[in-house]
C-alpha cells in the first residue's frame, strides 16, 4: 500500500528554531592513545555541528575533576593533566563553531560525605555524586572551584588558594557554560540549585561577558515543576535577572509497551532484569559511533544528513502522511521551506520493512527500512 503525502507549501505554521547537535563526554575510550580516538574526533569534526555539548561527567572523576583533594595549609592539588586533552580535542574538532561547556562535577570533598576515588582513571565511580550537603553553605567554595576551572580554559590560568599562579596557556571561547548536570538526581532543591547557579555565574561572567549561561539540566525522573517556577522567575535570582537559557533532558519511553493491550508494563521489581537483558541492544540503538572502531554509524549519518539540509529559520509547513482523518503512523513526513525559498520534504520510514510513499508533484518513492530521506522538488 502506498502512503500519500500532502504538503501545503504556501502556509507557514511556524519558523524552526531548532539547532541539531550532539554531545561528548569524558569517556575513557575517547582518551588519546585509544584505538578509536582519532576516528571519533574526526567524526565530530566532520559533523560540523554548532553548540556541541562537552560534559566532563562524574562517572570518571579522575578524568573530569581538576581538584580531587582539598587544599591543605601548605599546598593545593590542582591537576588538569587528564582533562586537558579532552578539552583540546573537542575544541579542535569544533573548528571555531560554538561549544556548550558543561564542567558539571563538583569535587566530592566539598560535601560533608566525601568519596574515595580509585587510582585507575578508567574506573567508574557511580556514587561520586552521592553528597547532598555542601560543607560551605555559602557556596563560595563551589563557585571558586568553577571560576578557577573556567579561568584555566578561558583566561590562560588562575591564582590558587595560596596565591600561586597556575599557567595554562589556554584562551578558549565557549558560547554557553552550563551549571551542573541533573542536580535533581542528587536531591538538590530548586532553591539551592538556583542560589548555586547565581553564585557560579557571578564568579564566571567577568571572564567573558559574551558567554551565556545555561541552568537546570534536569532529568525526566522527578518531574517537579518547582525547578522551573523557581529558576525561571527573575525575582528568585540575586540580581532580579532572568537566566539566559535552561535545559531539560528528554528520555523517550512509552507509558506502556502496547497501549492497546489490557496488561500494563512489567512490575517495577522486574525492570532491572529486563534492562540488563536488553542492554546490548539499547546501546546499539543510541550511539552515534561504533565503540570498537570509532567509525560513524547509520545514526550519525542521519544526523549529518539532517544538518546538511535543515537549520534555524526554516519555515515549517502543514504536512500529512496518509489521510487527513487517518494519518499513517508508519511514515513521518514534514515539509520545510528554507530561507532561500527551497522546498524540502523530510520523510522517514519508521518501520522495519520497505514502504512506498507518494509525495506531491512527483512519482512514488520507495523507502528502505528506517530510511531517512530529504526529497527536493523536481527540476
Amino acid at each position: 500500500m502506498t502512503v500519500s503525502i500532502d504538503v501545503h507549501w504556501e502556509t507557514t505554521t511556524r519558523l524552526s528554531r531548532t539547532t541539531l547537535t550532539t554531545h561528548v563526554w569524558t569517556a575513557p575510550p575517547l582518551r588519546r592513545g585509544s584505538p578509536i580516538h582519532s576516528h571519533a574526533f574526526g567524526a565530530l569534526r566532520d559533523l560540523g555541528a554548532d553548540l556541541v555539548r562537552f560534559l566532563p561527567w562524574f562517572s570518571h572523576p579522575r578524568l573530569s575533576v581538576a581538584q580531587l583533594s582539598p587544599p591543605t595549609a601548605e599546598t593545593t592539588h590542582w591537576d588538569f593533566g587528564l582533562l586537558d586533552p579532552f578539552v583540546e580535542d573537542v575544541m579542535a574538532a569544533a573548528a571555531g563553531r560554538p561549544v556548550v561547556a558543561n564542567f558539571a562535577t563538583i569535587p566530592a570533598w566539598m560535601f560533608t560525605d566525601p568519596v574515595a576515588v580509585p587510582e585507575d582513571p578508567d574506573t567508574i565511580v557511580w556514587d561520586y555524586e552521592r553528597g547532598t550537603e555542601l560543607r560551605d553553605p555559602t557556596m563560595s567554595e563551589v563557585a571558586d572551584y568553577f571560576y578557577r576551572v573556567a579561568s584555566w580554559y578561558i583566561a590562560g590560568g588562575f591564582t590558587d588558594e595560596h596565591g600561586q599562579w597556575h599557567e595554562s596557556g589556554h584562551h578558549h571561547r565557549f558560547a554557553y557554560w552550563e551549571v551542573l548536570c541533573e542536580p535533581d538526581m542528587r536531591g538538590m532543591s530548586p532553591q539551592t540549585y538556583t542560589a548555586l547557579f547565581d553564585a557560579v555565574v557571578d564568579r564566571l561572567r567577568p571572564l567573558d561577558p559574551e558567554m551565556k549561561f545555561v541552568g537546570l539540566s534536569l532529568t525526566h525522573k522527578h518531574q517537579n515543576p518547582e525547578y522551573c517556577w523557581t529558576f525561571l522567575d527573575p525575582a528568585d535570582h540575586r540580581h532580579d535577572t532572568a537566566p539566559d537559557a535552561m535545559s531539560l533532558h528528554f528520555y523517550a519511553h512509552p507509558e506502556i509497551v502496547d497501549p492497546l493491550r489490557p496488561e500494563p508494563n512489567a512490575p517495577e521489581s522486574h525492570w532491572r532484569d529486563i534492562y540488563f537483558a536488553q542492554a546490548d541492544g539499547f546501546v546499539e540503538q543510541v550511539r552515534l559511533i561504533d565503540w570498537e572502531t570509532g567509525k560513524p554509524n547509520a545514526r550519525y549519518d542521519a544526523l549529518a544528513y539532517l544538518l546538511r539540509h535543515f537549520g534555524p529559520g526554516d519555515a515549517v509547513v502543514p504536512t500529512i502522511a496518509g489521510r487527513p482523518d487517518h494519518p499513517d503512523p508508519r511514515v513521518h513526513a514534514q515539509g520545510f521551506t528554507t530561507p532561500d525559498g527551497t522546498r524540502k520534504l523530510l520523510v522517514i520510514n519508521k518501520t522495519g520493512a520497505p514502504i512506498e510513499v507518494t509525495p506531491p508533484d512527483s512519482g512514488s518513492v520507495e523507502l528502505a527500512p528506517y530510511e531517512v530521506r530529504v526529497l527536493l522538488p523536481p527540476d
